[in-house]
């Protein structure tokens, strides 16, 4: 079965080796210094991501080019590039979520051609004690949404019990649809400071972006916006994490390097149009004054 077919049947496919172990390191040790000067400890966002070619080259690895394109088009669209560091479920059981909660409501999740999905490449191993990576209810995509909110939640919790961990090696991508049931892989130590120990020298870290096509792309950035609206300018939300992306207007606000390196690999940035952007960098540099 061919990598497009397996990722249509179970919602998402991996891809082993795309980083091989020396680069790996590399990039290890180069996101381990650069957390140090985000202001997030847990996060690098996407600002500093396409300022950052070791990050933004990644998008274009041939391994995840070639199926991006096979799936999404020759022309796809990526989003919200992000470094998430020592991200781990609060809970040994944590239950399980799509990325497209929030589009619930719209039909269009629920149409044939919906084509939307996020990558993640894994610097170290998932294990069953230790957690690293992501665990998913294969074939779960093609029975949600429900839009019955209270329903949903309940099938949530009961599908939730027959995930499966993937496993995972340093270097290794997954592709998963956005409605696709997962969590991150949770540790299983009794003992905190065990698993504070074993976590200095194997960190987790996760290299995160959208793909789609111009289509969803469009649908994304607006439902996007009116989570901004609703969730950042009533504070309900602490950090402001949607303008942070949705203030970046392409190609105006990426630096040369990025913008020929994405043009030379026939890959678009999502972005909403000028004067949306231009507001939301007012929403975001004055997010704590709301």
């Amino acid at each position: 079965m061919n990598l497009e077919k397996i990722y249509k049947k179970q919602g998402y496919v991996k891809i082993q080796n795309v980083l091989d172990i020396e680069q790996v390191n590399k990039l290890r040790n180069h996101l381990k210094k650069k957390i140090n000067f985000s202001k997030n400890k847990n996060l690098i966002n996407i600002y500093e991501c396409i300022q950052d070619e070791k990050i933004y080259k990644l998008v274009a690895e041939q391994k995840i080019a070639s199926l991006s394109k096979i799936i999404f088009g020759e022309n796809y669209y990526i989003n919200e590039l992000e470094v998430q560091y020592n991200s781990f479920p609060s809970k040994k059981n944590p239950g399980y979520h799509y990325d497209a909660q929030s589009e619930r409501k719209y039909e269009y999740l629920k149409n044939e051609d919906y084509k939307f999905a996020k990558w993640g490449i894994y610097l170290q191993k998932n294990t069953i004690k230790y957690g690293g990576g992501l665990s998913v209810l294969p074939g779960s995509h093609k029975f949600l949404p429900v839009f019955k909110n209270k329903s949903e939640k309940y099938i949530k919790f009961l599908m939730g019990k027959f995930g499966t961990r993937i496993n995972t090696n340093p270097g290794d991508a997954i592709l998963f649809d956005s409605r696709l049931l997962h969590t991150g892989t949770s540790h299983q130590c009794n003992n905190k400071q065990d698993f504070n120990e074993f976590i200095k020298d194997n960190e987790k870290i996760v290299i995160y972006w959208n793909v789609t096509n111009k289509k969803y792309s469009d649908k994304y950035l607006k439902n996007n916006l009116n989570r901004c609206f609703k969730d950042e300018m009533t504070k309900k939300i602490d950090l402001p994490y949607f303008s942070e992306s949705l203030k970046l207007y392409f190609p105006d606000d990426y630096n040369e390097n990025i913008k020929k390196f994405l043009a030379e690999n026939s890959i678009n940035f999502s972005s909403l149009d000028k004067k949306k952007s231009d507001f939301l960098k007012i929403v975001n540099s004055s997010f704590d004054l709301l």
